[in-house]
């Protein structure tokens, strides 16, 4: 189907901008699923390859990402455990990797998400979301608390 072709050619992007062609063409397309495939595929590139992350450290470059960002955000209650903790994860890795300053109202709402489903995440989400909070320097206590409580559960 649809969907496989294009989680194939996600993992077959070899740049960030690859991704982010990909997003501009196939974004009507775009379920949550493949939203988070993308800030993996571009998480494993700034990672592992240090011209791409030096790249993505420039701003005009970084703005290039804004379009799968406001999708992503505008499509987060969609996302359900899995992909909300990894999306989370991957965002503050990209940003602390690519000094990319997402916008606290981006922030805000991925936070409200996490604060919804919580509950459903496996132990791995709850650490990803932990690691992703202390990562980009976020410290909302109503954020932390539900993942006390959801790490107690």
């Amino acid at each position: 189907g649809i969907h496989e072709n294009i989680q194939q050619q996600i993992k077959k992007c070899y740049n960030v901008c690859g991704v982010i062609s990909l997003h501009d063409r196939e974004s009507a397309n775009m379920s949550c699923k493949e939203l988070s495939f993308c800030w993996n595929q571009i998480s494993k590139l700034v990672t592992c390859n240090r011209i791409e992350r030096k790249k993505f450290n420039m701003k005009q470059n970084q703005a290039q990402m804004e379009p799968l960002l406001n999708d992503t955000i505008s499509l987060v209650q969609s996302f359900g455990p899995r992909n909300l903790s990894s999306t989370f994860h991957k965002l503050a890795k990209i940003g602390k990797l690519c000094r990319w300053n997402i916008s606290n109202a981006s922030w805000i709402v991925l936070e409200s998400e996490v604060i919804r489903i919580s509950k459903h995440f496996d132990p791995m989400g709850t650490a990803n979301v932990a690691w992703a909070l202390a990562t980009a320097k976020r410290s909302p206590a109503a954020v932390w608390t539900e993942l006390d409580n959801t790490s107690l559960r």
